[in-house]
């Protein structure tokens, strides 16, 4: 399984309901690498967080 991190997305997208285990598992593994290896910025990480929050309506303060 290939996991691509492209630049400006901020949500992820899962296939078949079966996979979505591994593919969590993936996608994690690529991300804390990307941080890891700076070729994600973890501000930028932080920002699509808060960006897929805010558009989802939830407030983590409360």
């Amino acid at each position: 399984m290939a996991v691509i991190l492209f630049s400006g997305t901020g949500m992820v997208m899962f296939g078949l309901l079966k996979h979505v285990g591994t593919e969590t598992s993936a996608i994690t593994s690529a991300i804390t690498t990307a941080v890891a290896d700076g070729s994600l910025a973890r501000n930028r990480l932080i920002d699509a967080a808060a960006h897929v929050l805010a558009v989802r309506h939830v407030d983590l303060c409360t």
